[in-house]
């Protein structure tokens, strides 16, 4: 038998991970709806919905309801006057608006982790992972009565349509498992979840092609609506726990935990998983988890990247080292149209650069060979938001000498993004004006 070994990584308690969400925008109607035709939803008894939320408002457009989750006016996890409610069926025994903390309980623009536990006949409410309060769903014969979601053909996911009301605000995640209460004390809010065999939902939000994917047995299939957008996906922008949080905890070789991740979340759980898969020993010896814990920390350290849009870099990645820690990052909007010799002093001024852009102060002009690199992933970069470069004739950093009649005239190197070509004649001086693109290196 394989001993199980806990990791703690105290030093680094002041770390954080910030985790992806959707947002959903109640001005615009933006809900998620899944098919319940089955019943597959429908909790007869034990079951754990659990979700972190950020609420923007809690009562958007003076309605009472700041919904999450449930089916129409009998089935519902919501706000409910500035404080968390449910109903759990109320044509039964269980009937009524069930609920928990007061109105200063919860804030906007604050991320939360809310979960729903019954067990037999009592509802528990965790804010946090700490019991917020408690509610009664028993006959007074001591039989438990009420099936939640019992009146669902449809299970909304930020909308309640008995008093038309819409979430207003992010969701970073979400599980619903029937059959199972998995909280019984106090615990510690996990960012992310593995499926159990009774999981009906599993939202985690790893990416954005991703983001609207159960990842449960089910599968189920997750519509977005709108009244002219939809929910979007939001990168960065999510719940957050402190690295020792995270990083803590029983890894149980025996039970196969890890072995059977076919999807790690985090990179360091790809370097344990990696661990796990190819030690035979039945034994690890502490120098073999002293090794683990340093790679553990040297993922955290130094992470990896990919090509894509990373919001926390300010821009689009469209350069990678062979490693992953460095590269190059592409502003979304254009600097504007400005002659090469101020191109650069345009580059610093934040006003001129995106939202996430101007957390940053090291922009530059692009060396020809990245201009060509951004340009080979044009629509790409396009995609992410920001300016398109259509047909536009962009600086890059290379001088150049062009050479008329015996004169030595002093030009840049530049490229058209709608041919793709780049040019150094002399028909465009440093005076001249073009567009300006920057990047950054991390």
């Amino acid at each position: 038998m394989k001993n199980i070994f806990i990791i703690f990584l105290v030093s680094i308690t002041s770390l954080t991970y910030a985790q992806n969400s959707i947002l959903f925008d109640a001005s615009d109607q933006q809900y998620l709806t899944i098919s319940n035709a089955d019943d597959r939803f429908n909790a007869a008894a034990d079951f754990t919905y659990e979700i972190w939320v950020k609420f923007t408002s809690k009562r958007f457009n003076g309605q009472r309801l700041a919904p999450f989750f449930g089916g129409q006016q009998h089935d519902y996890a919501a706000l409910l006057d500035d404080r968390i409610g449910m109903r759990l069926n109320s044509n039964s025994v269980c009937s009524g608006d069930r609920m928990f903390g007061s109105t200063s309980t919860i804030d906007t623009d604050t991320w939360y982790h809310i979960a729903y536990v019954r067990s037999g006949s009592v509802v528990s409410l965790y804010l946090d992972g700490t019991l917020l309060g408690t509610t009664e769903c028993a006959q007074q014969d001591g039989s438990v009565k009420g099936v939640w979601m019992i009146n669902a053909n449809t299970i909304n996911i930020g909308a309640i349509f008995w008093n038309t009301s819409y979430l207003d605000g992010y969701i970073g995640g979400m599980r619903y498992v029937v059959g199972t209460a998995l909280y019984s004390a106090d615990f510690t809010p996990q960012l992310r979840w593995e499926k159990t065999n009774e999981t009906i939902l599993l939202m985690n939000i790893k990416n954005e092609g991703a983001a609207f994917t159960d990842e449960s047995d089910y599968s189920n299939t997750i519509n977005v609506n709108g009244s002219s957008s939809s929910p979007t996906f939001v990168a960065g922008n999510g719940p957050t726990l402190p690295a020792d949080i995270l990083l803590s905890g029983d890894v149980s070789v025996e039970n196969n935990s890890i072995k059977n991740v076919a999807d790690p979340v985090y990179a360091q759980d790809a370097a344990t998983k990696n661990y796990v898969d190819t030690n035979t020993s039945n034994t690890y010896t502490q120098t073999e988890v002293d090794a683990l814990v340093a790679n553990l920390q040297q993922q955290i350290d130094e992470p990896v990247y990919t090509i894509g849009y990373q919001a926390a870099l300010g821009g689009y990645v469209f350069m990678v080292s062979a490693d992953g820690k460095h590269g190059l990052v592409a502003e979304t909007e254009d600097q504007g149209v400005e002659t090469w010799y101020n191109a650069q002093n345009r580059i610093s001024n934040p006003s001129n650069h995106s939202t996430v852009g101007q957390n940053f102060t090291d922009w530059r002009l692009p060396t020809r060979y990245e201009l060509a690199q951004m340009y080979s992933l044009k629509t790409e970069i396009e995609s992410a938001g920001g300016d398109p470069f259509g047909t536009k004739t962009y600086w890059t950093s290379n001088q150049s000498v062009y050479s008329v009649n015996g004169f030595e005239e002093e030009t840049a190197w530049r490229q058209n993004f709608g041919t793709g070509y780049q040019y150094n004649s002399n028909n465009v001086s440093l005076n001249s004006e073009l567009f300006v693109r920057s990047v950054r290196e991390f």
